[in-house]
């Protein structure tokens, strides 16, 4: 079933790559590892959402599979670092223009943690967290740094595939470099659980913008 899903990823990818999009509007081009250790109900929403940003994007952000190497080196060098978490500085925050660019890494993992893991405990003491994740216990963390990029997502904490799909939706608007906003609930980036699962204009109005680059006149926002 995993790998079912992963050439799934493949498969949209490759429709995505060939959209008629200008080159100049793309934003970022990445690498999206996402880890095994999901199950196949839990990759669905995740591959689907790789899939809603580039499509409603038109192709501003454009996420590619890794190859079996970079897969395999990705998964040693992440994995050390979500095991030793205490090297990571949770509360640090790097501007997209800053993460996506020069010499940064241009890849981004999509890791499986649970409540009791020591990365878990540190996120949810985060200054970071917001309010909600307080009060709850955060459903996933993004972070977005040079050499590291990753969204951790809390698997317990998620009741079902319709939760797991707005998470995952938002915390990718995270890891391009959009922050949470009170704009109303039609907003993917409304901090506040239960989120939506429609990014809108407004959303990649903002993406544009954190980017500091000029918004295309034709870009769109998906149905709510």
């Amino acid at each position: 079933m995993k790998n079912l899903f992963f050439i799934l990823f493949i498969c949209l990818i490759t429709t995505i790559s060939f959209a008629d999009s200008p080159k100049n509007n793309t934003l970022i081009e990445c690498n999206a590892f996402i880890e095994g250790k999901f199950s196949g109900v839990e990759m669905k929403p995740i591959v689907e959402s790789f899939y809603t940003w580039m499509n409603v994007s038109n192709s501003a952000i454009k996420i590619s599979p890794p190859t079996e190497v970079q897969r395999a080196y990705f998964y040693k060098v992440m994995r050390h670092a979500i095991n030793d978490p205490d090297q990571l500085d949770l509360d640090a925050t790097r501007h997209p223009t800053v993460a996506w660019g020069g010499a940064c890494s241009k890849d981004f993992f999509v890791i499986r943690v649970l409540s009791i893991d020591p990365i878990v405990r540190l996120i949810d003491n985060s200054k970071n967290s917001g309010d909600s994740d307080k009060q709850f216990g955060v459903l996933a963390y993004t972070f977005l740094g040079c050499r590291y990029k990753f969204i951790a997502v809390v698997a317990d904490r998620i009741e079902d595939e319709e939760m797991f799909k707005s998470v995952i939706l938002h915390e990718l608007g995270h890891m391009w470099g959009l922050i949470d906003n009170e704009k109303g609930n039609m907003s993917i980036m409304n901090g506040v659980y239960p989120m939506s699962k429609c990014i809108t204009k407004s959303d990649i109005t903002d993406l544009y913008e954190a980017h500091k680059k000029n918004v295309p006149s034709n870009i769109k926002g998906c149905n709510p």
